[in-house]
């Protein structure tokens, strides 16, 4: 059944200022000279420039748009399942507990996203909803993204060298750019109360993997992300409310505020990601 959305639409302006570097969905990522340099020094930097490659192999099959990959399908499958489980066995080595202190942090952000991304591609293929196809693909899309960030910052504790803006923010540009096409879809025509509330719940959980994201070279902007996302939390969780006849935390007032609010917020952290990419 479709209902009226009214203030509803004020949110659906987020999806009309675009990130400045968003990442495309099959590019190639280069793994960073601090990585790079030491590679060859110690099993934990020989572990991180292997994650840049195995994060390719696995978009390069997502992600493939391009004859070319399509051609060779078949072998970049077989090389995603290989990286997936090379960054399992990554994870495993790498824990909190064998870390040194100035490592402990990432190195538990980069366990958590390993973990979720295993298990998106291990109920991906089995996945028959379109709905539930739409939300794994964007987790697949940020999780990337997100564990190609982990590893910057990884090969910045182990090398003692200063993370730059914009090499980081990978990760959290592919999950503002998920929410954006989750943002989207709440305001498809085709959209029913029922594929509205699926998308708000990917909405909650797109909000609390940028709240992890918060780790970055900027606080500003780790500040910036991490009231957005909250305020998407409040918002979200309101409308699912209203969706499914239950009363909201908040008064409509509120959510009303809250709607125009993720607007000037998103706004702020473009024009911040845009100083800050420079």
């Amino acid at each position: 059944m479709k209902i009226a959305r009214s203030h509803y639409q004020l949110r659906r302006l987020l999806a009309v200022a675009p990130l400045v570097l968003v990442l495309s969905a099959g590019i190639t990522l280069g793994a960073p000279l601090a990585a790079v340099a030491s590679a060859s020094s110690t099993s934990r930097t020989a572990l991180v420039a292997q994650g840049y490659n195995d994060v390719n192999a696995i978009r390069s099959y997502y992600f493939c748009d391009s004859a070319a990959c399509k051609k060779y399908k078949a072998a970049a499958e077989k090389k995603s399942a290989a990286a997936i489980d090379q960054l399992d066995v990554s994870a495993t080595t790498l824990t909190p507990a064998s870390s040194p202190k100035d490592q402990k942090t990432v190195v538990a952000k980069f366990d958590a996203d390993v973990l979720e991304l295993q298990k998106v591609s291990s109920v991906y293929t089995a996945q028959t909803s379109e709905t539930q196809i739409a939300q794994n693909t964007g987790i697949l899309y940020y999780e990337t993204a997100n564990i190609y960030s982990d590893l910057y910052l990884l090969s910045n504790d182990i090398t003692h060298t200063t993370p730059h803006f914009s090499t980081w923010s990978f990760g959290p540009e592919a999950v503002l750019y998920t929410m954006q096409v989750d943002t989207q879809a709440l305001n498809a025509k085709s959209a029913t109360v029922a594929l509205d509330v699926a998308t708000n719940v990917d909405l909650l959980q797109d909000a609390k993997a940028l709240i992890a994201d918060a780790d970055g070279p900027n606080k500003g902007f780790n500040d910036l992300i991490v009231k957005f996302a909250k305020t998407q939390t409040t918002v979200s969780a309101a409308e699912n409310a209203v969706f499914e006849k239950k009363k909201p935390a908040i008064t409509d007032k509120e959510l009303k505020a809250d709607i125009t609010l993720l607007e000037s917020q998103f706004e702020n952290i473009a024009g911040q990601q845009k100083a800050l990419s420079k």
